[in-house]
């Protein structure tokens, strides 16, 4: 009889110990797996792949895009690249910028993204992925890198903003 009942206490703790190490196991698993399938937002250096792609959004390729140069009014006036709206104030920051793309664009809207730099390009990818938006692109470097690779670039001079 006292066998049996050991038995049953040994039985007990093990199945508790298993149901403990099965509730670990998938803790870690979720973890894991929301780790790394984080959206992020797809930078780009490559000045054939993004000139593509600014193709394809003039051509209507796409069904909802976007193209935003975040420089300022000022600086886009200078010059800027085809295809792009240059949206910015002087006054405008990049979370009212952002407010303005989450209440206008759905989450399936591909955004091409470019500033001076690349700084607040990628501030303004990372916000936006966050956010659950899934086709968000931008220029590594901004657009000083891209005038500095772009063997044949001619910007666009003044500014329907």
């Amino acid at each position: 009889m006292k066998i049996l009942k050991n038995k049953k206490i040994i039985f007990s703790i093990v199945s508790i110990l298993i149901i403990i190490i099965f509730i670990l196991l998938i803790t870690l698993i979720v973890l894991f797996c929301k780790n790394n399938y984080q959206i992020k937002p797809h930078v780009i250096d490559n000045v054939e792949t993004f000139d593509e792609m600014i193709t394809n959004k003039l051509n209507g390729k796409y069904d909802e895009s976007l193209a935003y140069d975040l420089r300022t009014q000022n600086e886009c006036e200078k010059g800027h690249i085809k295809g792009f709206l240059c949206i910015r104030s002087d006054e405008d920051n990049i979370n009212e910028i952002y407010q303005e793309i989450t209440k206008t664009y759905k989450k399936k809207a591909m955004i091409l993204l470019i500033c001076l730099d690349g700084t607040e390009s990628n501030e303004l990818a990372l916000l936006l992925t966050n956010k659950g938006y899934k086709n968000v692109y931008y220029f590594q470097g901004g657009f000083l890198n891209y005038i500095s690779i772009h063997p044949n670039f001619i910007p666009e001079i003044g500014c329907d903003c």
